[in-house]
């Protein structure tokens, strides 16, 4: 219920981030000005290339759950996701 609430809230505030006539413009605008900081170097070896992508991922999906209000975790929760992803991020 608390999803469906800030989905609806979201598409009221800006319904641009539903519009399919739009979704593929706003996509590729995003994809070519964040491709500089997210893209990954071709060569990277794959075990190393899916650590960095599973921490980006992490990453993204807690931005987005503080950012809608739709389960965000608390304190204790984010220290422990950030404990995953910096061990991710070794080596």
């Amino acid at each position: 219920m608390q999803a469906a609430a800030a989905i609806k809230k979201t598409n009221a505030v800006r319904p641009e981030f539903t519009a399919p006539r739009l979704r593929d413009p706003l996509a590729t605008r995003w994809t070519e000005h964040m491709k500089p900081w997210i893209e990954l170097p071709a060569a990277l070896p794959d075990p190393q290339r899916a650590r960095l992508t599973a921490a980006r991922l992490m990453a993204d999906g807690a931005w987005l759950a503080c950012a809608t209000g739709v389960f965000p975790p608390d304190q204790r929760d984010r220290e422990r996701i950030r404990a995953i992803a910096y061990d991710l991020l070794k080596d």
